[in-house]
């Protein structure tokens, strides 16, 4: 019996040591960047890194753009932190420590512009989807120029198609933003070259949100330049003059005067809409008065008998 328990005890024990040893290697000594090997001997980078396994999925089972923006923004406080410690540290080695440095600094980088793309989904203004894109842009520029990936030609092409990309989808945006402002020639000289870049940049190897952009700027801008064209046209043949002589009419009449007429008047959303006439105009009307002839009660009328029997001799 005692050598059973023993034996009991001694397979448990080995159980435990097999757990210890399958969890201490699931910390990350050593990490893979674009081929070169990281060493990590901080702590809590290492422990940060350790909760980044997986981190794609869990962006994946958000229920929206939003939640996944609301992930991305609370693991950037986290990536702040680790960044001030790695440079704070002391090391003996400095060449790994800037290595390790610079590939931390990518995931900044690199998560920052995923988050931008999120907020381009939301976004409905072109020209603050614009703005987001420049960001962007300077921001994959900036990962392009740091040291350990400057010499590796394989992943700046990378880079530059990436750059295409995003300068096709900036350029159609800057198209509709100059076609609201009616500045036809300008907008189709951006969606031309919009067009351009996107064609080119699809046929890359891109991440999936890019290519899913692109898929759209290249379906949507030849219906685009056929629009803005015939904007350009009824322009030209004199309709805006006509439609801005209607508008000083209207601005004169009060909507309430002229139901049955239909114009184009942008009057109507601003804060002074011509709509009535405030306060309305004195009207005459007729007079009803009233007349309490109390004293009627009171009167004696004369007889008037003998009127009446003459009246019925006749």
């Amino acid at each position: 019996m005692k050598d059973k328990l023993n034996n009991m005890i001694t397979e448990n024990f080995d159980k435990f040591l097999l757990q210890s040893s399958e969890k201490s290697a699931d910390i990350l000594h050593e990490i893979e960047w674009y081929d070169m090997k990281v060493p990590i001997r901080i702590e809590k980078v290492q422990l940060f890194l350790q909760t980044l396994v997986g981190f794609d999925q869990s962006l994946e089972k958000a229920e929206n753009d939003a939640k996944r923006i609301e992930i991305l923004e609370n693991m950037f406080i986290d990536l702040r932190d680790v960044i001030a410690v790695t440079r704070d540290e002391p090391s003996a080695d400095e060449k790994d420590t800037q290595l390790l440095l610079s590939y931390l600094i990518s995931i900044r980088i690199e998560r920052t512009i995923q988050r931008n793309i999120y907020l381009i989904k939301q976004t409905r203004k072109p020209q603050d989807i614009v703005r987001l894109l420049d960001i962007t842009n300077q921001q994959l520029t900036e990962l392009t120029q740091l040291e350990p990936l400057q010499s590796k030609e394989d992943v700046q092409l990378g880079f530059s198609h990436q750059l295409l990309a995003l300068r096709a989808i900036r350029c159609y945006y800057l198209g509709k933003s100059h076609l609201a402002l009616h500045r036809w020639v300008e907008a189709v000289s951006c969606y031309d070259r919009s067009l351009s870049y996107a064609k080119d940049a699809v046929e890359k190897r891109l991440p999936a949100d890019l290519l899913e952009m692109l898929k759209v700027v290249i379906e949507d801008v030849p219906l685009e330049i056929v629009y803005v064209q015939s904007q350009a046209v009824l322009e030209q043949e004199g309709d805006e003059p006509t439609i801005v002589h209607s508008k000083a009419k209207v601005n004169k009449t009060p909507l309430i005067d002229r139901l049955d007429e239909f114009h184009e008047n942008p009057q109507y959303l601003t804060k002074n809409p011509n709509i009535v006439t405030m306060p309305p105009e004195m009207e005459p009307v007729p007079a009803k008065p009233l007349f309490y002839d109390l004293a009627l009660n009171f009167v004696n009328f004369p007889s008037l008998a003998d009127k009446i029997d003459e009246g019925t001799g006749k």
